[in-house]
C-alpha cells in the first residue's frame, strides 16, 4: 500500500469522512474489473460490506443495489441498508456507485469509486468512500481507513482462487 489518506469535511449539515487507498494486484486491469465490476463480489473483498442485493429496477433508472454496511467498534455492533447506483461504469478502469434513496429525503451521502490502472506488474487498483458521517461512533474512521487498505489484497487473493 503506497498511499492511504482520511479526510474529514462538512457536507451541508453533515460531516463528510473520504477515505482512499492504493494498492497493486498482479493481475491485469480485466482481471481486476471481473471482480470490481459485480456488486455481488463486494462482501468478499469491500471492508465494511456485510452483503449486497440488486435493487428492484426503477423506470428511467441507473442500475442500483442494496448494500449493507456494518462494523463493530467495542461492543457496539451497527449496520444499515444503503441503496447505491452504478454512476459511472468504464471497464475496465473506472467504477462509481453513489447513494440515492428513493423516497427517502435528507439522507446522508455516501459513494465508492475503484478506479484501475495498468502497471507493468499488472494493476494498481485505488479505492475511495466518501461517507456522511455525522452517525459514526467514535473509532469508526480508523476501522473503515484500515479496512479499505485491505482492499487490494482481497482482490488478489480472490483472483488466485481457482475458478468453481
Amino acid at each position: 500500500m503506497r498511499e492511504d489518506a482520511c479526510m474529514s469535511e462538512p457536507a451541508g449539515r453533515d460531516r463528510l469522512v473520504t477515505v482512499t487507498a492504493e494498492g497493486d494486484v498482479a493481475q491485469p486491469p480485466q482481471q481486476v474489473f471481473s471482480i470490481v465490476g459485480d456488486p455481488l463480489t463486494y462482501s468478499s473483498w469491500c471492508g465494511g460490506v456485510l452483503d449486497v442485493e440488486a435493487a428492484p429496477a426503477a423506470e428511467h433508472e441507473p442500475p442500483a443495489w442494496f448494500i449493507r454496511v456494518g462494523a463493530r467498534v467495542g461492543l457496539i455492533k451497527m449496520s444499515t441498508r444503503l441503496r447505491m447506483e452504478l454512476v459511472v461504469d468504464e471497464p475496465p478502469t473506472d467504477l462509481a456507485f453513489q447513494r440515492r434513496e428513493l423516497n427517502q429525503p435528507g439522507y446522508s451521502r455516501a459513494s465508492l469509486r475503484v478506479d484501475v490502472r495498468a502497471t507493468a506488474t499488472g494493476s494498481t487498483v485505488v479505492t475511495t468512500i466518501e461517507l456522511g458521517a455525522s452517525k459514526l461512533p467514535p473509532g469508526a474512521e480508523a476501522l473503515l481507513r484500515r479496512e479499505v487498505r485491505k482492499s487490494s489484497k482481497r482482490i488478489e487473493s480472490l483472483l488466485s482462487q481457482p475458478l468453481r
